[in-house]
């Protein structure tokens, strides 16, 4: 799991603003739920709603929260894949992948 440090920097270099209130808000479940905290807030439509709460009615404050939310899912999602795919190859790609053999010559 990315830190929140990496979420900020990495939104920051997208967007020139990385003070987002989105990105504390939807890492808090990883406190008491640990890895399996993307259950909670981690879709984009638990995101845009975040965003609406979060924005007052404000137009900017809603845009700026919605890209940050989707940069933040975007970084966690490409974490994940990195990390499976490490893991992958250090296994000699044989992990995750369930293949039966076909006796039959052809």
């Amino acid at each position: 799991m990315p830190t929140s440090a990496v979420h900020r920097l990495i939104t920051y270099l997208l967007t020139g603003d990385a003070g987002a209130p989105i990105n504390f808000i939807i890492d808090v479940p990883s406190k008491i739920l640990g890895p399996r905290h993307r259950i909670l807030f981690h879709d984009p439509l638990q995101i845009t709603l975040l965003s609406l709460i979060l924005s007052g009615g404000s137009e900017k404050e809603f845009l700026r929260n919605f890209i940050a939310g989707h940069i933040h899912l975007a970084v966690d999602i490409a974490d994940t894949i990195f990390k499976r795919t490490i893991r992958n190859i250090i296994a000699g790609g044989k992990r995750g992948v369930s293949r039966k053999r076909n006796k039959r010559n052809y």
